[in-house]
């Protein structure tokens, strides 16, 4: 495995680490692992790095990168919204991978708000034939304070349904009449034809969209995530007629936190991962039996950085 720093973009200004796997898998996908939140490269407890490490081990080349404005990545001078400096920039990765490793298909994965633009990129790009989606909390751009409501409701509601709650209302020492109102209001939002029927609508028909292309799709999410909940909005009938397609898999991975910090927790991240890749890669290989082995860069117009020219906290 060989891991190198790399800086690319009209402006050079997106920093990155590619991971070369010792044998690359012929015809293979090339992932890239898209921003978390403001975390650099690495990821929350540094999950990216890890990630790649593996795959690495697995025969996948890898690209992990900060957006701009995050890590060594300096912040865009048309202070472009993110939904849609995501795209461009995800789109200069694939760039960038093409040029110097031969790479002629991308899989886009990511964490949180990383997921989201994972998405937003599978669906703008022919060359993007999957997607990794890890515990987004929201799929639609101008949904994130419905989620921020639906998550807080949610805790509390998570405190309602606590027998020891109500305990506490049959002797006297809590309030009866607010907590029901709290409970009526939620389950009103939650199943009300209003704005949140309207987004789980948009993004049953985006996701469509995307297994019509032939776009296999991978939602992973922590047991009792919030976003797992909301994602669930859509119906279970939606979410089965997107699974019986083939190309949507949904995994939930129990005991475990939003950013899969216990080491079992990675480990079952980690497996339904490469098994999902490698299913992915068989069925994409028969389009790609002609295409050149990933190789490591040896001339390119893009910029090779050493590890020296990035910041010590996000050399890694």
């Amino acid at each position: 495995m060989k891991q190198q720093a790399v800086r690319f973009g009209d402006r050079e200004s997106l920093s990155g680490i590619v991971t070369y796997p010792d044998d690359p898998l012929r015809g293979a996908p090339a992932v890239i692992f898209l921003t978390a939140g403001v975390i650099h490269r690495v990821g929350p407890n540094g999950l990216y790095a890890r990630l790649c490490r593996e795959l690495a081990a697995r025969g996948i080349v890898t690209l992990r990168f900060d957006f701009s404005g995050v890590g060594d990545s300096p912040p865009r001078p048309d202070h472009l919204v993110f939904s849609k400096s995501s795209i461009l920039e995800s789109q200069a990765a694939m760039d960038f991978l093409a040029e110097t490793t031969g790479a002629q298909r991308f899989v886009m994965a990511g964490l949180c708000s990383g997921a989201f633009a994972a998405v937003k990129a599978a669906g703008s790009d022919p060359r993007v034939s999957g997607a990794i989606v890890i515990n987004a909390q929201t799929l639609r751009d101008g949904d994130q304070n419905d989620f921020q409501a639906y998550a807080a409701n949610r805790s509390v509601v998570r405190h309602l349904i606590n027998p020891r709650t109500w305990l506490k209302v049959l002797d006297g020492t809590a309030q009866y009449g607010g907590k029901v109102r709290i409970l009526t209001d939620y389950l009103a939002g939650a199943f009300r034809k209003g704005p949140r029927a309207e987004s789980a609508r948009a993004i049953a028909a985006e996701l469509h969209d995307l297994v019509k292309r032939d776009l296999d799709l991978l939602f992973i999410y922590s047991k009792g995530d919030p976003g797992h909940d909301y994602f669930m909005l859509l119906g279970e009938r939606e979410i089965e007629r997107l699974t019986r397609t083939g190309r949507l898999h949904v995994e939930v991975i129990s005991a475990t936190d939003h950013i899969f910090a216990p080491p079992e927790a990675f480990d079952s991240l980690l497996r339904v991962c490469g098994d999902w890749l490698e299913r992915h890669c068989n069925r994409v290989s028969d389009d790609a039996l002609s295409a050149p082995a990933v190789h490591l860069p040896l001339k390119s117009t893009t910029q090779i950085a050493s590890d020296s020219s990035l910041s010590p906290a996000t050399r890694a």
